[in-house]
């Protein structure tokens, strides 16, 4: 297991080397991939929450499933959630006390910064009844997301206790340094759209200040995240914001950027910067409200008025 040490150097101290790892035979001088910095800031975090675990002094641990669990510590309770940018470090135990006896010392040693987090059970046919409880801890800004840990017990044929505890740790996708928009911009254009049909627009903007706030905005948003997640619904609006270099229409007609929000759904935001197609954003709900207060106008976003 890693230490906090190991924690605060992955979050401050850059990328890996790439010599630290071993080329493969058949191509040598082959370039090694870089593994994410926030990636390996997850991977150490898991391993220290992990680690903060207490469980009573006669824990033995177990490089394997306990015997005798009917399949019921195989998996983990819950998670690890669905992306592709989760990591899972776990662990197994067998203890002589009971259960509720080995839960009770859990809940009375809370691992250090934890809170306290999902609780449950089961009782699949065929496996022994199970508990489950789970402690989180702040996300990480920037880095890391989600961090928990979420420990089951189970009652071992031949009167012992099975433990397994799973860290699971979120990494950040951080928006890449060259999604950026240029300076330059001197109009905008804002168009609602829902459905295919211009419902608000199209507004020109030449206030230098006011498309100066716009551009900070989006240059402000966070990267999409990967993986699956519940989104509220979305009514088909669409709010295209687009940035040009000349402060009349027909100077400097090529946008530098053009930004479409989607103002409900999942809120992604696409842009392209110069033509170019970048990594779609999040925030767009969100971008509205700030969009309004920034260019004085009451935005539309398709939502039905009840």
């Amino acid at each position: 297991m890693l230490g906090l040490a190991a924690v605060a150097g992955a979050l401050a101290g850059g990328v890996a080397v790439a010599g630290s790892a071993p080329r493969p035979a058949s191509q040598p001088g082959a370039a090694v991939p870089l593994t994410p910095r926030n990636e390996i800031a997850a991977r150490d975090d898991a391993a220290v929450l992990l680690a903060r675990l207490a469980l009573p002094p006669d824990a033995e641990p177990s490089s394997v499933e306990p015997a005798g669990d009917g399949g019921a510590l195989a998996h983990p309770f819950i998670g690890p959630p669905a992306t592709p940018n989760a990591v899972d470090d776990h662990g197994w135990w067998r203890l002589s006390e009971s259960p509720a006896t080995v839960l009770g010392y859990i809940q009375a040693h809370r691992p250090h910064g934890g809170h306290p987090g999902t609780s449950g059970a089961s009782n699949r046919a065929g496996s022994p009844p199970l508990q489950a409880i789970g402690f989180t801890w702040p996300a990480i800004p920037r880095t890391l997301s989600t961090r928990m840990l979420v420990v089951e017990v189970v009652a071992l044929a031949g009167g012992s206790t099975g433990v397994r505890a799973d860290s699971e740790v979120v990494w950040i996708t951080p928006r890449p340094a060259s999604e950026r928009i240029p300076p330059g911009a001197r109009r905008l254009v804002l168009t609602t759209r829902q459905s295919g049909r211009v419902i608000q627009g199209p507004l020109q903007i030449a206030s230098r200040p006011a498309v100066r706030r716009v551009v900070a905005l989006l240059n402000a948003l966070p990267a999409s995240q990967p993986g699956v997640r519940a989104c509220p619904a979305d009514w088909g609006a669409r709010i295209q914001l687009e940035l040009y270099g000349g402060a009349a229409e027909g100077a400097g007609s090529y946008p530098l950027a053009i930004a479409v929000a989607d103002p409900g759904g999942c809120g992604e935001v696409a842009l392209s910067i110069g033509g170019r197609r970048e990594p779609p954003l999040a925030g767009g709900a969100t971008l509205v409200p700030h969009l309004s207060r920034v260019l004085g106008v009451s935005l539309q976003t398709g939502v039905p008025n009840p």
